[in-house]
Order: C-alpha cells, then structure tokens, then sequence
C-alpha cells in the first residue's frame, strides 16, 4: 500500500476502479448515442446507396473517415509523448522514493490514467463524428469506422495487471534514463 500526498493510505484497487469507470463510460456514451442513431433513422435507416462515399453526397462521411484514421494514429501518438514529458520530470525524484511505491507509483498512476483518459477520448470524439456522419448521411463506412474504434478503445481498457505492468515499466525507464544522465 502507498500513500498520498497527506499521509492517507491510497488502495490501488479504487485507482484502477475509477480508470475503469472512466473508460467504460467514454465507451458506454458511443453505444447509446449509437443505438439513438438507428432510432432516429429506423424509417429509413442506411442511404440509397449506402456504400456509395464519393463526394458531394458523402462528404461528412468523407470527413468522418479521415478523422477516424487521424485520431488512431494520434491516440498512440500524443499520449506517449504526455508520458514521456512526464517521465522526464519525475527523473529528478529521489530513487529511493521511486522504489518503495507500488500501483500509484509516485504520480505514474495519475500520468497513466491521464494519458488514457487523452487517447481515448481522442478515440471516443472520431467515433461520435462518425455516428453523426450516419445519422446525417446515413452511409454504412461511417458505422464501421465508429465500430472500430469502439473496438480500440475497448482493446485499451485498463485492468489492475496491465496499469501495475505499466508503471512498473516506467519505472525501469526512470531508473535507465537517471543512469544515462
């Protein structure tokens, strides 16, 4: 067990409970803005032509796609370089301090589960644009495209065993970055 900044134990259960939390409704707010969609477009539910994308009867379609892709990449991307900042300003803690925390890991639970919260709401945002493009355009691409990355972001969903895995490899990196300086 670790603990806070004001001597209060911290249980790493409820750390990775609220990331849990968090996740499962970025998730979970997708899936019913999804399940509205087709609702609202049950009468008429997919385009005359719904897997005909080009321009102009398919440009948020178009768009939806292109932002899809765009956030994959990026939700990758952005949250290792928040780690990386981060990492970089806890090189100066003392390795004494590094050693004796577990789970919460002297601010890496927070930088985990900031970084997580970034990628996927990056994620969450492309998925919602896309679920929009069909509710407006009605094109099937856009639904897939939500799906996927739907399914990315259930694939990053955070587990007790994978957030310890982390910090513990942030904090090796910590320790080989102090020896190379």
């Amino acid at each position: 067990m670790s603990y806070s900044s004001d001597d209060q134990p911290v249980e790493p259960i409820g750390l990775v409970r609220t990331s849990q939390i968090i996740a499962g409704s970025l998730v979970a707010g997708v899936c019913m803005f999804l399940t509205v969609t087709f609702v609202m477009r049950s009468p008429k539910a997919f385009a005359p032509a719904p897997w005909d994308i080009m321009p102009p009867q398919a440009m948020i379609t178009l768009l939806g796609l292109v932002m899809a892709a765009m956030m994959i990449v990026l939700s990758f991307v952005i949250p290792r370089q928040i780690v990386a900042t981060s990492r970089r300003s806890l090189i100066t803690t003392k390795p004494a301090d590094l050693d004796k925390s577990d789970v919460t890991g002297n601010g890496l639970f927070g930088v985990y589960q900031t970084q997580m919260i970034i990628g996927l709401a990056m994620l969450e945002g492309a998925a919602f644009f896309n679920v929009i493009a069909f509710l407006i355009e009605g094109h099937i691409p856009s639904l897939m495209a939500a799906g996927v990355l739907v399914l990315i972001m259930l694939s990053r969903f955070p587990t007790q065993g994978n957030i310890a895995a982390w910090v513990e490899d942030q904090k090796s990196l910590i320790r080989e970055e102090r020896n190379h300086t």
